[in-house]
């Protein structure tokens, strides 16, 4: 069976060198990992490539003859500004999903966060019909990227 083509967006992240190492354990057998990032890295045994998120020609041309992406790219910080969200959240996701729309990708999985709903009391249970109650501009973010998910889904 062929590897899927995977574009890992976000792996020098917190979150992504946990996933690498999974990875490396489970899944290099079944995918083919190639990591995406705004500035020129080194990952010793993947390839990488250099993305400009503000632009969807970039993106575009990054996921030709993927088959699927993992976005995990973004401003994390819960106390940043909207200013520091912005781009690389509302303005990088919103791009992701249409350059994986525009290069025919069979999917994309988008990181949230759990900054979505922190507004909610601590231990109030919250259920899948309960509105998103953001925390800050973060959270915020994150509600609008699982917005992009149903429309592009």
């Amino acid at each position: 069976m062929k590897k899927k083509k995977v574009l890992f967006l976000g792996a020098t992240g917190r979150v992504g060198p946990g996933i690498l190492e999974e990875y490396e354990k489970n899944y290099k057998q079944h995918y083919d990992l190639i990591i995406g990032s705004r500035r020129k890295i080194k990952i010793k045994g993947y390839k990488t490539v250099k993305i400009d998120f503000s632009k969807i020609s970039s993106l575009k041309r990054a996921m030709k003859n993927i088959d699927i992406v993992l976005n995990l790219a973004a401003e994390s910080n819960p106390l940043a500004t909207f200013q520091e969200i912005l781009n690389p959240n509302i303005v990088g996701a919103y791009n992701v999903f249409e350059a994986a729309k525009q290069a025919k990708v069979q999917r994309v999985i988008y990181a949230s966060s759990v900054h979505a709903i922190r507004g909610y009391p601590l231990g109030k249970k919250i259920k899948e019909n309960h509105s998103p109650k953001p925390s800050g501009f973060y959270g915020a973010s994150k509600v609008f990227g699982e917005s992009l998910c149903y429309i592009y889904s």
